[in-house]
């Protein structure tokens, strides 16, 4: 039986992942703005009642969840590719659909967890008047 259908979806999301990764990488570059007094200087600027903390815990947890985007975004990369030549030629089409099945539920999981606890930090701050 030919698993193309199989193939081109997992490579799709292969795809959608490798985008991802993109961007956790690029989050993963917010820690060196701190380094940069011009960059410190400009965001002083332009709110003066920010406090460079708070400039430093931002760019900082932005940094981590870059990170964490990235190391999801790879997994799912490299778990995408292995289920990929796992279906090809109808070697064992049942380990790779449950490769995928279960990478899918771990990162939907995952993914819906961190935006509730955005939702949750943002209600927090709109509510209260302050961010945790």
């Amino acid at each position: 039986m030919r698993r193309t259908a199989e193939v081109v979806l997992t490579f799709i999301g292969a795809f959608v992942y490798l985008i991802g990764a993109f961007l956790g990488g690029m989050f993963t570059m917010f820690e060196d703005l701190l380094n940069q007094q011009e960059f410190v200087d400009q965001v002083e600027q332009t709110d003066p009642s920010l406090n460079p903390k708070d400039i430093e815990m931002v760019l900082e947890s932005a940094s981590s969840f870059g990170v964490y985007i990235l190391v999801i975004s790879i997994a799912a990369i490299v778990l995408g590719i292995v289920s990929m030549f796992l279906f090809k030629g109808n070697n064992k089409p049942k380990a790779a659909g449950i490769i995928l099945i279960v990478v899918g539920g771990i990162i939907h999981f995952t993914y819906h967890w961190l935006w509730y606890l955005c939702r949750n930090i943002l209600h927090h701050c709109r509510y209260y008047g302050s961010c945790p």
